[in-house]
């Protein structure tokens, strides 16, 4: 697994979503770097780091960022994670191979909805599609009504991240994600 890693002190990891650039957090990093030791994984099929061979699940994705994570000598440090970052990040600190001592999540979630979980078929469905257009259904998805007109330069950067693993990848993500469970209450 690539990890991007500036600065030093206590580490700091920063775990990106799905879809998003591996370089998502590259502007914070640059900002953590003087005063922490800030390391940022590329999960499978993102950037630099390969896909998965076999079966793709979350928990491999995992096992690879705690094996990366210890490979390097981090045995504890801080964890933000951005979306399906965020529920990667809450993994890490629930599997105690690796200490995570604090933990921030930036629209995470901890398990879907069975309501939730099969509407993402839908999503599924246009990802294994190639005629379908993604960057149109991802903008419509992630921006409010009017946003993308009154703010073209900030639309056309959350539409990119569409683009930023390839359909396959995404599509193995979104058919994990979709098996996850919500806790039950």
């Amino acid at each position: 697994m690539y990890i991007s890693e500036s600065g030093s002190g206590s580490p700091v990891v920063l775990l990106h979503g799905a879809p998003s650039k591996t370089t998502y957090f590259a502007a914070l990093a640059d900002v953590l770097a003087p005063r922490a030791r800030v390391l940022a994984p590329e999960f499978p099929g993102y950037g630099r780091t390969p896909r998965l061979a076999g079966a793709y699940s979350i928990a491999r994705a995992n096992a690879l960022l705690e094996d990366a994570l210890l490979s390097r000598g981090v045995a504890e440090c801080a964890v933000l994670g951005y979306s399906l970052g965020g529920y990667r990040a809450l993994l890490l600190a629930l599997s105690g191979r690796v200490r995570v001592t604090r933990l921030y999540l930036l629209s995470g979630h901890a398990g879907l909805t069975p309501e939730h979980a099969g509407s993402m078929g839908g999503y599924l469905h246009l990802l294994r599609d190639p005629a379908s257009d993604l960057r149109g259904m991802w903008r419509s998805y992630m921006l409010p009504p009017g946003f993308a007109e009154s703010h073209p330069a900030e639309a056309a950067d959350v539409t990119s991240w569409i683009d930023a693993v390839p359909r396959g990848v995404l599509a193995d993500e979104v058919a994990a994600v979709a098996d996850l469970r919500a806790p039950r209450t």
